[in-house]
């Protein structure tokens, strides 16, 4: 995983989580990706893992139980070292969230799925700025 790009999806879909893969395999680079349907497994795997953590958490903001801000909430709190190395790119059916989300220091940028190539490109760009 060392030099390879390694992405977490956050999103209570199956069918967008597919999506999103598939046009993550078409990156020109190695990619890793580990896929949570719930916000709440997905943070514990960060606060659990003794391994690396994701470059990019794609973060989908209308879910059940746990929504994406509440993600972010708690995200937040988690340590510096971590989160410095680790950036959240918000997914949503609709734009309606994004002045409220894209404040967050954490937050690299406001995606309206459905997730493409370009779209994560220009994700990809500014990860890499």
């Amino acid at each position: 995983m060392k030099n390879s790009l390694f992405i977490m999806l956050v999103d209570d879909n199956e069918i967008d989580i597919f999506i999103h893969k598939e046009v993550i395999k078409q990156l020109p680079s190695a990619t890793f990706v580990l896929s949570f349907s719930s916000a709440q497994t997905a943070l514990d795997y960060l606060s659990n893992t003794q391994n690396e953590w994701p470059k990019l958490i794609l973060l989908d903001i209308e879910m059940p139980v746990m929504t994406g801000l509440d993600f972010l909430k708690i995200y937040d709190t988690m340590p510096a070292k971590h989160r410095n190395n680790c950036k959240v790119v918000l997914l949503s059916s609709s734009l309606n969230n994004q002045t409220q989300t894209i404040s967050n220091k954490n937050v690299l940028e406001f995606i309206e799925k459905p997730l493409n190539v370009e779209k994560l490109n220009r994700v990809l760009a500014l990860l890499n700025h």
